[in-house]
């Protein structure tokens, strides 16, 4: 009696039996094997010499459709197939970026691309965008004015910036006695009163001195004679802003090394807007400049 295979049920005719159905099961089973290998030829069948493809690879197949490449290309064909909701614009944006540039959001809510601004140049926000800018109106100390100090004693600093928050103003004037004061206004009339100053003096050779003084932020005198007279002041806005109360600090000097000292802090409360910053040298100087800077 006739035995069948494990996984196609294909009958195998027994060893010294059924002399008369060996013919019908070869045949049978030859066309089985037929129907199964659908007619592939030996070059199909080269393609699997060598191949070490699973199972599960194999599977990866399963339920294709059709050429895996054409489907491919179909999925492919355009942005939205792979759930991408750029466009092919802001992709292309991203393409060989130059040295530098830097790739942000634009007033339409699209990549975009802002090259390098020029040296020294910094990187600034209006609020809503970016752009490269000089550092000078990023924020940095400008120089507003300077006048020569040949021959006056009185300087004045007009035309100040409303929206600076600080001012820094430098000195050097040889062959004056001193400095009176250094007064701040807001009209014609400077203020010489009021002035909230701790003033530390220290002479060569003396123990320093402390006093008040409300006439002025700064001053410094030498009766014995002319002197170079040297100094900065830093003048900045309380509350950092727009408002009218000033702090500030100074040093000055007077005479060649530390023959006379001032180290000077304090503040003062303008009526208004400050529009004039006054420096009185005692004596005039015959050379020399007074510097203004503002931020």
């Amino acid at each position: 009696m006739a035995t069948q295979t494990t996984n196609y049920s294909w009958n195998m005719p027994a060893i010294n039996g059924d002399e008369d159905a060996w013919g019908s099961y070869l045949n049978n089973n030859i066309n089985s094997l037929d129907s199964l290998l659908g007619g592939v030829d030996n070059t199909e069948f080269q393609i699997l010499n060598g191949a070490t493809v699973t199972t599960a690879e194999l599977n990866y197949l399963d339920g294709v459709t059709s050429a895996v490449q054409t489907q491919l290309n179909a999925k492919t064909g355009s942005l939205a197939d792979l759930s991408v909701s750029s466009t092919a614009a802001e992709l292309n944006t991203l393409d060989a970026v130059s040295r530098g540039s830097l790739i942000y959001g634009n007033s339409s809510g699209a990549t975009a691309l802002l090259t390098k601004g020029t040296a020294n140049q910094i990187l600034t926000s209006d609020g809503t965008d970016i752009s490269w800018q000089n550092a000078s109106s990023g924020g940095g100390l400008t120089q507003l004015a300077t006048l020569d100090a040949n021959n006056a004693d009185t300087f004045t600093f007009t035309g100040l910036p409303a929206t600076a928050k600080m001012f820094v103003l430098t000195f050097y004037a040889p062959n004056a006695q001193g400095v009176n004061y250094v007064r701040l206004s807001n009209d014609s009339s400077m203020i010489t009163s009021g002035y909230q100053t701790i003033l530390i003096q220290g002479t060569s050779g003396q123990a320093p001195i402390t006093r008040d003084e409300s006439g002025g932020i700064a001053k410094t005198q030498n009766t014995s004679g002319s002197e170079v007279v040297t100094g900065q002041i830093i003048i900045t806005r309380a509350d950092g802003t727009s408002g009218s109360t000033f702090d500030y600090t100074a040093q000055s000097s007077i005479g060649i090394g530390d023959n006379i000292l001032n180290l000077v802090s304090g503040n003062i409360t303008l009526p208004a807007v400050l529009e004039r910053i006054e420096i009185d040298f005692n004596g005039n100087s015959t050379e020399g400049d007074v510097t203004l800077y503002g931020v």
